[in-house]
């Protein structure tokens, strides 16, 4: 959506936006979506949190080789990011917690969020997704 809405912006209304914006929109469209506002708008929706975090994840994968990929088609110019880096923080940010949050369902930790889960659900709204980014 980020190319054709550039082009066109540039086409009829050139002067709406000036160029570094514009380029900016389209990396921004390029980029997967964030993990904390698909967990905080799919639970505030009372969606199924898990697929969202799945879809999250799998997309924030596969954006680590589609987003250099849609920049070099649209920039045409090289570009360098650092791959194990990436995937060391999206492991860090998304696989430890998920894997810490499914140890403690063994414990008795469970029985705890299960009486209080509309409170755990508020204030994860109220803080608006904060620390998964």
């Amino acid at each position: 959506i980020g190319y054709p809405l550039t082009s066109i912006m540039e086409k009829f209304v050139p002067n709406l936006l000036p160029l570094p914006i514009r380029e900016g929109l389209l990396i921004l469209t390029c980029l997967p979506t964030t993990i904390n506002m698909c967990i905080l708008l799919t639970s505030a929706s009372g969606g199924n949190v898990a697929t969202a975090l799945c879809n999250t994840v799998i997309s924030n994968l596969a954006g680590i080789a589609l987003t250099p990929m849609l920049l070099l088609r649209f920039f045409g110019k090289g570009i360098e990011l650092p791959f194990g880096e990436l995937v060391g923080k999206l492991c860090n940010k998304v696989l430890v917690p998920v894997a810490v949050g499914q140890a403690l369902r063994a414990t008795s930790v469970k029985d705890f969020y299960s009486k209080h889960t509309s409170f755990f659900k508020r204030l994860q709204e109220v803080r608006g997704g904060e620390g998964y980014e």
